[in-house]
C-alpha cells in the first residue's frame, strides 16, 4: 500500500516516520493497530545525519535496530530507481514498511513534480512494487504555501501525489496546545476515514503519542494559515519601522496595499513589541520599535 504523509516543515514528519519504523521493527503497537510481529524497516533518507540524529532518535523510540535499515545515497525513482529500490526490499528478511523522506529527493532529476503524468509514472511504479514486495511505503512530502480548498489539495506539486496513494496523512499543530499535534486522516481508499491521533513531542526530543485527538484537517490548515499570515505581517510591520517611529494610519495604510488584514497588522503589533504613543491632544498615534528590537535590526545590517 502506498501512503502520502504530509505537514509542513516543523511538524515532525520525519520523527513521524521514525516512531512507525521503530513500532514495525519492534513489534510495539500503533495508534489504531493492534502489535504485530517484528518486521524490518527500510529509510531512504536526505534530511537528516544518521548516526547524529536518525539512529539515537531510533533507538529513544524502542527500535529494534537490527530490523531498522537506512540507505542514504542518491537514487533517482526512475525505472531504473525502482528496480533498484526492490532489489533493496528483497534483500530484507522480513521487509514491512519502507519510508521515503521527502519523495522530492528522491525524483528523477528531470521531472517536473505539477506535471500529473510524469507524477503518476512514478508513484505507479511504487505501488505496484509496494503490492508485489506485500510492504506498506510511505513518501514523505512537504504542503505548498498556496491556499488550497480540501486539505488533500495542499501538498506540493501535482495533485496526482495524493490521488496515486491509497491512503494520506495530514500532520499539523494543534492550535489550541503549542505542545500537541495531530496526525489526521484526509484519504482512505480501503475503508472509512481513520481518528485523528494526537502525538508530542517535548523540546528534549521525547516522542509519544497521546491518544484520539478532536483535530480535523481544516482546523490545523486554518491554524497555519493564520500562522503564516501573522508572521508576514510581522515582519512587514519590523520592516516598516526600521528607520524610525511612524504614524499608525501610515503603517495600516501600507499594509493594506501589500494585503495584510488590520486584525492580523494589529496580532503582528503586539508580537514585535511596538510601542505606540500619541503626540499632543487628539494626536497622531506613533508607532516604534522598542530600543532592543532597534538595536538588534542595525547589528543585522
Amino acid at each position: 500500500m502506498l501512503t502520502s504523509l504530509e505537514g509542513n516543515p516543523g511538524v515532525g514528519k520525519s520523527f513521524l516516520s521514525h516512531a512507525l519504523a521503530a513500532a514495525i521493527s519492534s513489534g510495539h503497537p500503533l495508534p489504531l493497530q493492534d502489535a504485530l510481529a517484528p518486521a524490518d524497516a527500510l529509510l531512504l533518507t536526505t534530511e537528516d545525519a544518521i548516526a547524529h540524529t536518525i539512529k539515537p532518535r531510533l533507538e529513544g523510540l524502542g527500535a529494534n535496530m537490527e530490523r531498522i535499515h537506512v540507505y542514504d545515497e542518491s537514487l533517482p525513482l526512475d525505472d531504473q530507481g525502482v528496480e533498484g529500490l526492490e532489489t533493496l526490499v528483497k534483500a530484507l528478511p522480513a521487509p514491512q514498511l519502507v519510508i521515503i523522506d521527502p519523495i522530492t529527493a528522491f525524483l528523477p532529476v528531470k521531472m517536473d513534480i505539477n506535471r500529473a503524468n510524469e507524477v503518476r509514472a512514478v508513484l505507479s511504479s511504487l505501488s505496484r512494487l509496494a503490492d508485489r514486495r506485500r510492504c506498506a511505503i510511505v513518501i514523505i512530502r512537504h504542503l505548498t504555501k498556496s491556499k488550497a480548498s480540501k486539505a488533500i489539495y495542499q501538498g506540493l506539486g501535482s495533485i496526482d501525489f495524493s490521488a496515486a496513494c491509497r491512503s494520506v496523512l495530514l500532520a499539523g499543530n494543534d492550535p489550541d496546545n503549542e505542545q500537541h499535534r495531530a496526525l489526521v486522516q484526509t484519504k482512505n481508499n480501503l475503508g472509512p476515514i481513520a481518528e485523528a491521533t494526537g502525538y508530542r513531542i517535548d523540546r528534549s526530543g521525547n516522542f509519544r503519542w497521546t491518544g484520539p485527538s478532536p483535530l480535523t484537517a481544516q482546523r490545523i490548515l486554518a491554524a497555519e494559515r493564520d500562522e503564516t499570515a501573522l508572521s508576514a505581517a510581522q515582519e512587514f510591520v519590523i520592516a516598516s519601522l526600521a528607520n524610525g517611529p511612524k504614524t499608525a494610519n501610515e503603517i495600516m495604510d501600507a499594509a493594506k496595499r501589500a494585503g495584510h488584514s488590520t486584525a492580523t497588522v494589529k496580532r503582528a503589533k503586539t508580537q514585535a513589541g511596538v510601542i505606540s504613543n500619541k503626540t499632543g491632544y487628539q494626536g497622531a498615534s506613533y508607532w516604534a520599535l522598542p530600543e532592543d528590537q532597534i538595536k538588534e535590526d542595525h547589528t543585522k545590517k
